[in-house]
């Protein structure tokens, strides 16, 4: 029959999500008050009121649409490299229009450095300090070199006035994704690209290059960050699902007195699903602490990413997640670890 041609599916190239933030204030989801009384309801005893259960629930729904907002719905792994590819570019223009500088013009750029400038520090002492400090000086490059532009315009000098002003503008368009990246990837820069601190150390007395060094520092704090993220194989995970089960188990520890289980067996039968009294509890309280559809909307994006397709499924898609994060939580609180049962493993 001849060779079979598989047909390669070609992939929409992920967009930075620019100026996205995961801060996000937490807000009780109140429509759910009503059904809360129900799930309460279902906890064999209580060491706290009605009242005050459903306002602990409220409470865990709140953070739990916040993790969702910025884990589940927040940026994807593509979304936040492209980000990164996208800032490198920027600062391999800047720093090539440094580079391209004639002395007498680097020197005209050095004399423009304030006192207070920010400079580099020691990235072990604060890692987030020292990368605004970095951020904040290609701020304050774009500053100098649009100031040296005028004065060389004012006076002229028209040629020595646009290779400046190429420096300006390259600087400016670093400034602008640098301030605007979004807060999941700028996380990642700070503990990913830490160190990069001691691979570019100012030890040099020219002051052109003291100027030039937190553009290199962003470099290679974008590009470990950029590998590290490279790195990941496979689907990203479902973070906010699991701490929202953890965090039902707690309650149900705490007001029940009794030990969690998850027990998947139903008149014998393997089901998949929580069987317990204590895994009926959570399925409802997770049930209900679902967002609204009008939630879903907002957030969502045209392809919503795959970790995010079980929050938007009907009731009954999400108990076997529930049940393998209440495993992982029993699992955890195992200690000693239980005996293993059944045979011996051969060696």
């Amino acid at each position: 029959m001849g060779r079979h041609q598989v047909e390669r599916i070609e992939r929409k190239p992920a967009s930075s999500r620019w100026g996205w933030s995961g801060a996000r204030e937490i807000v009780p989801p109140l429509w759910a008050e009503a059904e809360l009384r129900g799930v309460a309801a279902l906890l064999p005893s209580r060491q706290s009121s009605i009242e005050n259960v459903v306002a602990e629930l409220l409470v865990i729904g709140g953070r739990y649409h916040r993790n969702l907002h910025q884990d589940e719905f927040g940026p994807t792994r593509a979304e936040r490299m492209q980000a990164l590819r996208d800032l490198l570019d920027r600062l391999e223009v800047l720093s090539s229009r440094l580079e391209a500088l004639p002395p007498q013009l680097r020197l005209l750029v050095s004399e423009g450095q304030t006192e207070g400038r920010p400079t580099a520090g020691p990235i072990d002492v604060d890692p987030i300090a020292s990368y605004c400090a970095d951020k904040d000086a290609i701020e304050v490059l774009s500053e100098i070199a649009s100031d040296v532009r005028r004065d060389l315009a004012g006076a002229g000098r028209t040629d020595d006035a646009n290779l400046i002003g190429e420096v300006w503008v390259a600087a400016c368009m670093a400034v602008s994704l640098l301030w605007n990246l979004d807060s999941t990837t700028d996380g990642d820069v700070v503990i990913h690209g830490g160190s990069a601190g001691s691979a570019v150390a100012d030890n040099s007395a020219d002051p052109f290059e003291s100027l030039c060094a937190p553009v290199r520092l962003l470099y290679i704090r974008f590009k470990l960050a950029l590998i590290h993220l490279g790195r990941r194989k496979g689907p990203e995970p479902r973070l906010s699902l699991g701490l929202l089960v953890w965090q039902l188990c707690d309650l149900w520890q705490r007001e029940t007195g009794t030990p969690v289980t998850a027990n998947p067996v139903k008149l014998g039968d393997y089901t998949g699903r929580p069987q317990s009294a204590c895994g009926r509890f959570v399925c409802a309280a997770v049930e209900a602490l679902q967002p609204s559809a009008g939630w879903i909307d907002e957030h969502k994006a045209v392809d919503p990413p795959m970790r995010a397709a079980i929050m938007m499924r009907p009731p009954g898609h999400r108990v076997q997640a529930v049940h393998s994060a209440m495993r992982a939580y029993v699992a955890d609180r195992l200690d000693p670890p239980a005996p293993r049962r059944g045979r011996p493993r051969g060696k």
